[in-house]
């Protein structure tokens, strides 16, 4: 009985970027094992009051993005992302308005230690449902 051949393959999740450095040189190996990221994940069930994400302190990750989904088969969801730098006094960053089954992405555009994401159904008297996600990267 003739052995096969065992053949090694690099796993999925630890692949090899080349960059390009700027001027033109050799492009430069980076390895994304060495990176450590961040996944949250939470649904959030908004009435008349709304809901919000709890305070998160993101000012560790070189760079965080939130992405929301709308669980919702009816109804629409108006988001806010609040940053602020001592989890007490917040500033709106961004908003984004979700309709049924509708997906997008919250990007601060300001650095602060703090963050959360607020939903509001829209109109108020309605609930929705919206899964959102913290993705980042130290």
């Amino acid at each position: 009985m003739k052995r096969r051949k065992r053949r090694t393959w690099r796993p999925a999740h630890q692949p090899t970027i080349l960059e390009k450095p700027p001027d033109d040189r050799v492009p430069v190996p980076v390895h994304l094992e060495s990176r450590r990221t961040v996944d949250l994940k939470q649904i959030l069930l908004a009435g008349a009051r709304g809901d919000r994400t709890p305070t998160l302190e993101v000012g560790w990750l070189s760079m965080y993005s939130f992405y929301a989904l709308s669980l919702s088969q009816t109804g629409r969801a108006r988001l806010y992302l609040l940053v602020g730098p001592d989890g007490e006094h917040w500033l709106t960053d961004q908003k984004l308005e979700l309709g049924p089954g509708d997906g997008g992405a919250l990007v601060a555009n300001r650095y602060f230690r703090y963050a959360y994401v607020a939903v509001r159904p829209v109109p108020p008297a309605r609930e929705v449902l919206v899964q959102v996600w913290l993705q980042g990267q130290v």
